[in-house]
């Protein structure tokens, strides 16, 4: 029996998928983290601040005050990234009582805090 020639159409060769190794996963990985770890971060100021706005709500009014020209101070700007998340600048925060101003001041370090009492007003 005499051999044939194959008339068969070869098999196409498969896409080869990527190839990593360990290391190069690790990298990257690495590399990574760092943006996502600067994100939760901000994200995590935003939620603290926003925590303090809501407990302070009933006794603090914020930007409120002006200065000695009777003009209202500017609103301090925030990255681009705090304001998509939520966030905005403050200018001051005008407080009644004086219990937690410096946890406020550490909150929102751009602000002037200030202590009135409610029959100055």
């Amino acid at each position: 029996m005499p051999n044939k020639p194959n008339t068969a159409e070869p098999a196409k060769p498969r896409g080869r998928w990527f190839q990593f190794r360990l290391r190069a996963l690790l990298i990257g990985v690495g590399l990574l983290s760092i943006p996502c770890g600067y994100v939760a971060r901000e994200a995590n100021i935003v939620r603290e601040r926003s925590a303090c706005r809501d407990r302070i709500k009933g006794f603090a009014t914020f930007d409120g005050f002006q200065n000695q020209l009777k003009r209202p101070l500017p609103i301090p700007k925030v990255s681009w990234l705090r304001r998509f998340l939520g966030d905005t600048g403050v200018a001051t925060i005008v407080l009644n009582q004086s219990d937690g101003r410096d946890e406020i001041q550490a909150t929102f370090p751009e602000a002037k805090v200030v202590v009135r009492n409610i029959l100055d007003f």
